[in-house]
């Protein structure tokens, strides 16, 4: 157990290294200012502003009036603000970190599924998880401000601690699992509708004493003390009560999202939506021609459904925790195609469920190529 965890401390150093290490020669060769990065209308450049208004300022962001509406990412502008503290202002400093985060990401992930696959398939998931990190992350998101930088570790250490406390809960996991969700609805609030159905079903399985609800209270309540910190900074702001950092609801986004009438124009509305759901398995030209299709996406989906079919065939074997990432994928994504423009942001929007995808799908691999797993 000692070597393991030391082989494992030694992992995490290696994955965090290679990233960072790729992160300082990109910005050997390049040059960030923060003046620039202060100047412009895209999400990057306000999460700038508000993370230097929240160092200079305070908390409450005053240089939003009102309620926080825009960018989603609300805790995110808090990560950007400490990095600015630390690190004098530095642009550079933060795209570095977030370059170790994301291999911090990789080893996190890599532990979190490694126990349930071959050690051959657990080292090639590894590899294909670093090369995913550089082809789709690190080429493209860890040199900008975007709170998916933050929300796809973040995301990785619920499912690593929740999984954790299925085994063995203790106050210490639950705490460090809501702490997580928490933390990732806040950065990404497409994951709220997750994060609402998870702690219906997590009653529910109570009620039906399929679990003990003693193991999990701590998790939500602290959970719920985090999702709080929005409507306390807009409380303390406007004096009124807002919760979300969007300005309506989900219904009202699927309105705007497409007003096509699915009864007057059903081929079409059927279509805007069908193109949507193929953008997400990576024929991105489908609604942005100024992007390419993503191959290894593709692969990543096919192993994924493979897996979906033996889970449902019961020719794997079922866990909670694994039926909660179905769980997630289905609501992160199925949330992106009804409420959001999804073109408009590249694919930046799906970086927080990616690695679960990847992870599930090399399970699913695994069962075409070494058959039933045992």
């Amino acid at each position: 157990m000692k070597k393991q965890s030391q082989a494992d401390v030694l992992l995490l150093f290696l994955c965090i290294s290679i990233f960072t290490l790729a992160a300082f020669i990109r910005v050997s060769l390049n040059q960030y200012s923060l003046q620039e990065l202060l100047t412009g209308t895209d999400d990057w450049n306000f999460y700038a502003r508000y993370g230097l208004d929240i160092k200079e300022n305070g908390l409450l962001i005053k240089s939003v009036e009102g309620n926080y509406l825009w960018p989603a990412g609300f805790l995110y502008n808090y990560f950007v603000a400490a990095c600015f503290l630390f690190f004098n202002n530095s642009p550079t400093a933060i795209y570095i970190i977030q370059s170790a985060l994301l291999g911090f990401a990789v080893a996190v992930t890599y532990f979190l599924f490694r126990h349930r696959m071959k050690n051959t398939t657990a080292w090639i998931f590894l590899f294909t998880l670093i090369l995913f990190g550089f082809a789709d992350i690190f080429k493209n998101y860890s040199f900008r401000l975007l709170s998916e930088n933050l929300a796809l570790l973040t995301v990785v250490l619920f499912f690593y601690f929740f999984q954790l406390n299925i085994r063995k809960s203790t106050p210490f996991m639950q705490l460090v699992a809501g702490l997580f969700l928490g933390v990732s609805t806040l950065t990404r609030p497409n994951i709220l509708p997750f994060t609402i159905l998870f702690s219906l079903l997590l009653a529910a399985l109570s009620f039906l004493k399929k679990i003990n609800i003693k193991d999990y209270w701590f998790m939500l309540l602290c959970c719920f003390m985090i999702l709080l910190l929005l409507p306390l900074r807009n409380y303390l702001v406007t004096g009124d009560f807002a919760f979300l950092p969007v300005n309506g609801s989900f219904l009202d986004y699927i309105k705007r999202e497409n007003e096509i009438s699915l009864l007057k124009e059903p081929l079409p509305y059927l279509g805007y939506y069908g193109k949507k759901i193929l953008y997400c398995l990576g024929f991105l030209p489908v609604l942005d021609s100024n992007y390419q299709v993503r191959p290894h996406w593709i692969m990543m989906w096919a192993g994924y459904f493979i897996y979906i079919i033996s889970y449902f065939k019961k020719t794997v074997p079922a866990k909670h925790s694994e039926s909660f990432m179905h769980l997630f994928i289905l609501i992160f994504y199925g949330t992106l195609i009804l409420i959001a423009p999804i073109q408009i942001y590249g694919f930046r929007i799906f970086l927080p469920c990616l690695f679960l995808v990847l992870g599930l799908a090399l399970m699913g691999f695994e069962t075409v190529i070494l058959g039933i797993r045992k």
